[in-house]
């Protein structure tokens, strides 16, 4: 009868310290933005500049701080120049936030991307990152691949029918020598 109690006594004591640990969650616009995961801008205003704004929610039962002397920060940028303007405070309560704006400066037309790194004590994900990407929305949809700029459309057909028709010639001709 005493183990048991002293068995039940553990849980709630090691249940009670859980619930006083951080959690970190971050949102855009009321949606999870994953850890490890990738938030989609969708960007269509061309290589202008536009900001997202960002939530840090602190889930947990515990104090979630932002550590470090430049807690969020950026890496990884493709064809993306940016800005992270940081939250008012890196001490965020039990089941309060905060916010952080992004600003974003594609350089070039069509895809882009950068990662967001966000560094603090939640146990068990620190650092929380995700990627950002988006599209200009500005680039010719055309496959990239085919110097013709169809992909497999009669351009490449023409291509590989004079081909053979050069090869089919080339071996008449050696066979009449």
């Amino acid at each position: 009868m005493k183990a048991l109690l002293l068995l039940v006594t553990a849980a709630l004591l090691a249940g009670g310290l859980a619930a006083q640990t951080p959690d970190i969650q971050v949102q855009r616009a009321a949606i999870n933005v994953n850890n490890g995961g990738t938030d989609r801008v969708g960007n269509s205003t061309g290589v202008d500049q536009f900001s997202v704004t960002y939530t840090i929610q602190n889930t947990g039962g515990g104090t979630l701080t932002l550590t470090g002397g430049t807690p969020i920060t950026g890496s990884n940028a493709w064809a993306v120049n940016y800005t992270i303007n940081p939250p008012l405070t890196t001490t965020i309560g039990a089941g309060m936030s905060t916010t952080f704006v992004l600003d974003l400066d594609p350089n070039a037309n069509g895809y882009f991307s950068m990662r967001v790194n966000i560094a603090s004590d939640d146990p068990d994900e620190n650092p929380y990152t995700f990627t950002v990407e988006g599209d200009t929305g500005t680039k010719d949809k055309k496959d990239d691949d085919c110097s013709t700029g169809t992909g497999n459309g009669p351009g490449a057909v023409m291509l590989l029918g004079l081909l053979s028709a050069l090869v089919v010639g080339l071996r008449l001709r050696t066979a009449r020598a």
